[in-house]
C-alpha cells in the first residue's frame, strides 16, 4: 500500500495516520486493546452508552506507556524507503496520536493532547506534521488548548451536521483561531448514511468548507460500501456525482492557509 502511495501519487497524495483510536479504549468492547484490561477500564457494548476511558488520560504510567508506544512507531525503520516512519515525507502528511481523542466523555484532562505531542515531538520531522485527530463535533475540535500548543501543525474538524450555517460559524471561528495561533485548519471527518443522505452532506457542507477557503476530506470512500453506514463508492451514484462536484470546485477554490507539503 505504502509503495502504490508513492508510485502512483507522486508526492500529491499523502497519508494521514492516526496512531490510535479512542473507541478502542473499551467502548466498543469487541475490539478493546491492550490498555483496557491493564488500567481497568470499564467496556460498552456497541458504545452505547459510550464508556469512560478517563484512566488512560489520567494515569501517569498509561501516558508513559502511550509515549513509548508512539515513539517505537514513529521510530521504526520502513522497509520500502529505509526511513522512519516519522520522517516519510513523501507519503505521509500528518500523524495524529488519537483519532478523536477523549471523545463522547464526560470528564476531559485538558493537557493530554499538548503533553503527549510534546512528547513526541523530535520523532516527528523532515516536514511531516502533527494533527489533533478531531472530536465528535465542530465545536470541541476547536478546544483552545490545541490551539495554544506549539506542538501541534494541524487542527482537525470532525462532525456529522447538516446545518451549513452552523458549520460555516465553526469554520470562521477555526480560521481566526488558527490565524491568531499560527496553525492551520481542515475538515477531517463529515458525511451522510446511505446515498442520498452522504449526497447532502458533500452538497452543504464540503460545498461551505472550500466556499471558507478549508480543503475538507469526506468519511469515508470505500469499496463495496455499506448503505447504512458512512460510506460510499462509484457505484452510489447520487453520493458519488455530489463528491465528483464538489471535488472539482474545491480544487478551483483558493484556501485560506498555504499547503506547500501537497500543493504548490
Amino acid at each position: 500500500f505504502i509503495r502504490n502511495i508513492d508510485v502512483y501519487g507522486a508526492g500529491r497524495i499523502k497519508l494521514i495516520i492516526a496512531l490510535h483510536d479512542r473507541y478502542s479504549l473499551g467502548c466498543y468492547a469487541y475490539k478493546a486493546d491492550s490498555y483496557v484490561s491493564k488500567y481497568g477500564i470499564p467496556t460498552a457494548s456497541e458504545c452505547s452508552p459510550p464508556n469512560d476511558a478517563s484512566n488512560f488520560y489520567s494515569n501517569e504510567q498509561a501516558k508513559t506507556d502511550f509515549v513509548n508506544r508512539l515513539r517505537y512507531l514513529l521510530d521504526h525503520v520502513n522497509p520500502h524507503f529505509v526511513q522512519r516512519w516519522g520522517s516519510l515525507n513523501r507519503v505521509i502528511f500528518s500523524f495524529q496520536i488519537e483519532n478523536e481523542s477523549q471523545g463522547h466523555m464526560s470528564t476531559f484532562n485538558a493537557r493530554w493532547m499538548c503533553d503527549i505531542n510534546t512528547r513526541i515531538r523530535s520523532f516527528v520531522n523532515n516536514g511531516v506534521l502533527l494533527s489533533t485527530g478531531g472530536d465528535v463535533d465542530f465545536g470541541l475540535s476547536l478546544r483552545l488548548e490545541n490551539f495554544q500548543c506549539s506542538a501541534l501543525d494541524l487542527i482537525s474538524l470532525h462532525d456529522y451536521t447538516m446545518n451549513e450555517d452552523y458549520s460555516r460559524g465553526k469554520f470562521q471561528e477555526a480560521i481566526r483561531l488558527a490565524q491568531q495561533y499560527g496553525k492551520r485548519v481542515y475538515v477531517e471527518e463529515f458525511g451522510g448514511r446511505g446515498d442520498a443522505e452522504m449526497a447532502q452532506a458533500l452538497n452543504r457542507i464540503a460545498a461551505t468548507a472550500h466556499q471558507q477557503g478549508l480543503p475538507w476530506l469526506v468519511w469515508q470512500i470505500v469499496p463495496n460500501a455499506r448503505s447504512g453506514d458512512y460510506e460510499f463508492f462509484t457505484k452510489d451514484r447520487i453520493a458519488w456525482t455530489a463528491f465528483e462536484h464538489q471535488a472539482y470546485w474545491a480544487q478551483m477554490s483558493s484556501s485560506t492557509f498555504q499547503w506547500p507539503e501537497i500543493w504548490n
